[in-house]
C-alpha cells in the first residue's frame, strides 16, 4: 500500500499502479520537434543551440539504418481510493 496523504487519519489508500511502456520511433527533425513542444524548452538562443546539437548527436548515435531512434516511454499511473 502506499503511504498515506499529509494529515491522512484513517486506514491507508488501497492503490493500484499499471505501467504503461510505449515507444515512438523519430527522426532527426521529429525528436527535435518533440523538445519544441515542451514548454519548459528554450525556444532560441545559446540554451537552445546547445541542446539541438545535443539532440543532434544523440540522434546520430542511437539512429537505425532508416535514420529514426526508438524514444522510450514508460508511465506510472497511481490510481487510489479517497478517504471518505
Amino acid at each position: 500500500r502506499p503511504p498515506a496523504p499529509r494529515g491522512h487519519r484513517g486506514p491507508r489508500p488501497r492503490a493500484m499502479v499499471p505501467v504503461v511502456l510505449a515507444g515512438q520511433f523519430l527522426d532527426v527533425e521529429g525528436l527535435l520537434g518533440r523538445a519544441r513542444s515542451a514548454s519548459y524548452v528554450p525556444a532560441s538562443g545559446p540554451a537552445w543551440d546547445r541542446l539541438e546539437a545535443e539532440l543532434r548527436a544523440l540522434h546520430a548515435a542511437h539512429a537505425d539504418g532508416g535514420g529514426r531512434m526508438l524514444l522510450r516511454q514508460r508511465t506510472e499511473v497511481v490510481l487510489a481510493e479517497a478517504p471518505r
